[in-house]
């Protein structure tokens, strides 16, 4: 804690990582007393304080935009049904958020959840937009025949989703 002109500045660390709730909640109650500032990791880091980072640089990323909108978006989901077409669409813009804060599991639930919220009839744009987001994410960790399945899906979701066409594709291409 520092005192600048009666206003505290704090800083916040912690090894759980940026998203976890402990620290989201010491965030809150601390908000009224000053100027929260926190580093945390972007997953959970214990027993790594005495980890070297030689292959790995650290990399610095403010959170200040993508945070606020993981809180207002997970504020969206209490005022509506999860499975109602709002619903859906809060959870895929969540699980968005979530990815742009540096939580890829928090993304990757939350977008398996809008798809197992998935009207029965099969058109549907936030299950096609989480399907092609599980494309993405499964894409980039190497898992090329389900990044196919889950463009395929987007496109059958919605068959005018360019971007799904694109992705399935390039997958294509790439397998």
């Amino acid at each position: 804690l520092l005192c600048d002109n009666g206003r505290m500045i704090i800083l916040l660390s912690n090894d759980d990582g940026i998203q976890s709730e402990g620290l989201t909640a010491l965030e809150k109650s601390l908000a009224r007393l000053g100027d929260i500032y926190t580093v945390a990791p972007d997953r959970a880091q214990s027993s790594m304080s005495h980890a070297l980072t030689l292959h790995r640089p650290l990399r610095v990323h403010e959170l200040g935009p993508q945070r606020m909108a993981v809180e207002l978006f997970r504020k969206g989901l209490t005022l509506t049904t999860g499975d109602a077409p709002l619903g859906r669409s809060l959870r895929h813009k969540l699980g968005t958020a979530l990815f742009l804060s540096g939580d890829v599991r928090g993304a990757m639930e939350q977008f398996l959840e809008t798809v197992r919220l998935a009207p029965p009839d099969g058109l549907d744009e936030s299950t096609a937009k989480a399907k092609y987001s599980l494309g993405v994410l499964t894409a980039s960790i190497g898992r090329g025949e389900q990044a196919i399945a889950h463009f395929q899906a987007a496109v059958t979701h919605q068959p005018t989703y360019v971007e799904a066409r694109l992705g399935l594709a390039d997958a294509l291409r790439r397998d």
